[in-house]
Order: C-alpha cells, then structure tokens, then sequence
C-alpha cells in the first residue's frame, strides 16, 4: 500500500466516524456514501496517475541510462586546461630503433683472428777459415769453432788425448798464442802444456802439447814420414816405458803403435820404430805418452804430441 491510499483510507475513516447513522437518514447517508466513493476513487485515480508518472519518468531514465555512458561524479574537467592533445607526430613518425649502446668488442671473428708470426732464424755466421796446416785440433774439415783457447784444450785432452778428467790452468795468452796447462787429476803435479793459436775467421785451434817428462828429438814437428818411422827422445815414466803412436787426421784408430824405454827415476833416452801404412798424402800426428798408473782407461798422464805430414 503506497502513501497517498494510507491518507485516503484514514482521511475516509475520520469522515465516517462523524456521521450519525440512523434509518430516517438511510437516503442522505446513501447519496454521502457514493459520493464519498466517487471523491475516493477520484483520489485513487489522481495518486494512481502520480504513481503511473512516476514510475514512467524512472522507466525513460532507466532507457537513457541504457543507452548513454556510465556518469561518475568527480572533478569538473573542463576547468582543467593543463590536458594537452595527443601528439600525432609520435604516432605518425616511424620508429626507429637504436642500438643499446655498451662496450665495444675488440675480438675479432674466428676468421679474421691475427696470425702469430714466428721469425725465422737466419744464421749469418760466415763460413769458418779453413784450419792452418799446423793445427792438430779440430780435425781437417770439422766445423767446430773454439772462442776460448780454454775450450779448445779441454776439447783436445778428451776427444784427441782420452783423458777422462782433464784438469786446466789458467790460459797464458800473449797475443794471437795461448798456452794451458793439463793435469789428469787435480792433485798431479804438471804433465802437460798445450799450445794454441787463434786463427782469424776460426777461433782458437790447438798446434800441439809438450810434456816436461817427455822430450821428442825426432822427428821434428812439420815433418814428413814414412814407415817404418824411428822416435827418438828422452823421458822419465812409471818403468821407463813410453807408448808411440802414428795418427792420421780424422781417424779414430792409430796406423802403428810402438813403445820405447826410457828412464824411470830420471830422464833418459828412448827408442822406438813404428810400422804403420803410409797414407799417399795427408797429415797427422805422432803421439808419445806416459800410460796412468792408477787406472790406464782413463788415457794418458802425460803426453807430447807433434805434427807431421805423409
């Protein structure tokens, strides 16, 4: 029940209540009743059509709340003049993409990587000088070279002589000549001397070696010989015996050996004859020595040695 028929029916009940009903007044009361009917019906119909006009009024906003957007209450925005257009440059520009920027790599693709050069090592020593006819050490057309006179007699005691241990002085040099003294032992008293020469182009070559103990009278050094080859001298060795050899250049083995007795307590005269076969031509040396008395494989102890000729 709506508001206006709550009025009308109280408004109908207060006028009822103050009428007098009676039988006398049964016509009055009837005509009252119908008009009183048609007054509400007259009040019906006007709050019905309110409540119709109303209800159709919520209807057509109800339509255009439908069809319209969706009204929030909020700040009034077009008082607000800071709202700037959308740029249509930024849409209509193309875009561009840059490079994120960050280190630059400096490796380069496997394909270019530098190659590591390697220079090539170009020898520029000058052929050596070609041995003097006096040299004993190195041998006829051997490429080493000596740049010490203390190399090349050390090289002479073991490669030429066979001395195991061969124990060297301080070199004497006097000039282009040197000279070394050779011991087999540290504790030996002196043996031997070597005689050297440095050849320009060549380096220092050995011409011989002396031993004090052992003196060669014959042959002289530069000789030319043939066998059967007789050695003269003197010495002093363990027993009075000498050893004699007959060498050619670059050959290991001797062409003759021989041995001589000299003197065992003082120096004395030796003798001794070698056979060997003569080469046609070529040179060499003779070789006299003294054998080591506490251990013969280790070569001599002392030795003088000369150059000869075939």
């Amino acid at each position: 029940m709506s508001g206006i028929e709550r009025d009308l029916r109280e408004a109908l009940g207060a006028r009822a209540s103050a009428v007098t009903v009676g039988r006398a007044d049964e016509p009055g009361l009837g005509r009252r009743l119908a008009a009183a009917r048609r007054r509400r019906r007259a009040r019906l119909g006007g709050g019905a059509l309110a409540i119709l006009v109303a209800v159709g009024a919520l209807s057509v906003v109800a339509q255009a709340d439908d069809r319209g957007p969706n009204v929030v209450a909020g700040p009034d925005l077009s008082a607000t003049t800071s709202l700037a257009e959308p740029s249509t440059t930024a849409a209509t520009a193309p875009a561009t993409t840059v490079p994120a920027a960050g280190p630059t790599s400096t490796t380069p693709p496997a394909s270019a990587a530098p190659t590591t050069t390697v220079a090539r090592t170009t020898s520029t020593t000058a052929p050596l000088a070609p041995l003097p006819a006096e040299a004993v050490w190195p041998p006829a057309g051997s490429a080493t070279a000596f740049p010490t006179p203390t190399r090349a007699a050390n090289d002479f005691a073991l490669r030429f002589l066979g001395m195991g241990t061969p124990q060297l002085g301080t070199p004497r040099v006097a000039g282009a000549d040197a000279t070394v003294d050779l011991r087999p032992l540290p504790t030996a008293s002196l043996t031997s001397v070597v005689s050297l020469r440095r050849v320009d182009g060549r380096g220092w070559v050995v011409l011989g070696c002396a031993a004090p103990s052992i003196q060669v009278d014959q042959p002289a050094p530069g000789a030319t010989i043939s066998s059967p080859l007789t050695v003269r001298g003197r010495a002093q060795a363990f027993e009075g015996t000498v050893d004699v050899e007959v060498r050619r250049d670059g050959a290991t083995a001797p062409l003759g050996r021989s041995f001589g007795t000299g003197g065992g307590a003082e120096v004395l005269p030796f003798e001794a004859t070698v056979t060997f076969t003569s080469p046609s031509a070529g040179r060499g040396t003779v070789v006299v020595s003294e054998a080591r008395t506490d251990d013969g494989d280790q070569g001599p102890s002392a030795a003088t040695v000369l150059r000869v000729a075939f």
